[in-house]
């Protein structure tokens, strides 16, 4: 697992109901043996599926909710949920 270390530049935003919002996206690129180094070679399609094996991107996300039907500081539910998203089905 790799961590990145500056937070500010992983922060997101936004649900279905902002004008404000950000994402993450992760992008592979394929091996380009034309621009390896001499000694170097590409992995193949089957080593690079099974490095994709197992591999997660995990987020801390913290929600607030509003409850309507209850009263004064229990009208708002926070949680923080972690949520594991697979990088290969």
């Amino acid at each position: 697992m790799r961590c990145i270390k500056n937070l500010e530049d992983i922060k997101m935003w936004g649900d279905f109901d902002t004008n404000k919002a950000s994402n993450l996206m992760v992008v592979f690129q394929k091996c380009d043996s034309s621009q390896l180094l001499p000694g170097q070679k590409c992995k193949t399609e089957a080593e690079i599926e099974k490095w994709m094996e197992s591999k997660y991107i995990v987020t801390l996300e913290n929600e607030s909710k509003f409850i309507s039907h209850k009263f004064e500081e229990r009208r708002i539910k926070s949680e923080s949920v972690t949520r594991y998203y697979p990088l290969n089905y």
